[in-house]
């Protein structure tokens, strides 16, 4: 899974990424901005680095504030005002905020390495209907609930709310999830494709309301990041 990630100015859920959130404050001037941002669980760290040199490059006076949220808000605290931008994933309910798609990524599930589905070089959700999957808080968006744990598969696991505790309960009790590929894993943990889920999208979104110039700013950088790390990785390469 991925968590949702918020910045304020500021920026995960399958077997699990964690969201995170973040906020900016101008340093003169008196006026602060808070542009959040979610991020499901896994941006690279190197596309982060990226990311944040080009902001501070053009934003230099402008302090980022990043935190967690659990998978309950798919949007990182951008609904709820906690934060202004958020870098997650879709799909979640869209009311009232603006979306930017960054780039999309396949699904696989992840198993501990020593599961016998592991050996598979890829899978589908009929191969996992017997397996337990853990479960989604009641208060969770339910357009994300749906994407992360498929309604024909077995979800009578435990209710789990962070990427860590989804990360153990597949180490300890062979529970299943879903995350993007490309994401680095513990180890005892890996990722096998699924082939007939479709791929997740990477976004942006804030509030259609907000005319903060730096929620745009930031959107306009991370954009420009995203694309420049996908050319230089070319189409054939794993993300």
């Amino acid at each position: 899974m991925t968590p949702p990630g918020g910045f304020a100015a500021r920026g995960r859920p399958g077997a699990a990424e964690p969201r995170r959130a973040g906020s900016f404050a101008r340093d003169g001037g008196g006026r602060s901005a808070h542009p959040d941002r979610r991020h499901p669980r896994r941006q690279r760290r190197k596309g982060g680095a990226a990311l944040a040199a080009a902001f501070r490059e053009r934003h230099p006076g402008v302090e980022v504030r990043i935190h967690e949220t659990d998978f309950t808000d798919p949007t990182a605290g951008v609904r709820s005002g906690r934060a202004d931008i958020a870098l997650t994933r879709a799909p979640f309910d869209r009311s009232a905020m603006t979306v930017r798609v960054l780039r999309s990524d396949p699904i696989g599930v992840v198993l501990r390495a020593d599961d016998p589905l592991a050996r598979r070089s890829s899978l589908e959700l009929a191969d996992l209907v017997e397996r337990r999957w853990f479960r989604l808080p009641e208060d969770t968006d339910a357009q994300w609930r749906a994407c992360w744990i498929p309604s024909r598969v077995r979800s009578d696991g435990p209710v789990l709310r962070t990427i860590h505790e989804c990360v153990q309960a597949v180490l300890w009790n062979d529970t299943v999830g879903l995350t993007a590929m490309g994401h680095d894993l513990q180890p005892g943990l890996t990722v096998v494709p699924l082939r007939d889920h479709p791929p997740s999208e990477l976004v942006l979104a804030w509030n259609s309301a907000d005319h903060n110039p730096l929620v745009h700013s930031f959107a306009r950088i991370t954009a420009a990041v995203t694309r420049r790390d996908r050319l230089r990785r070319g189409p054939d390469r794993p993300r």
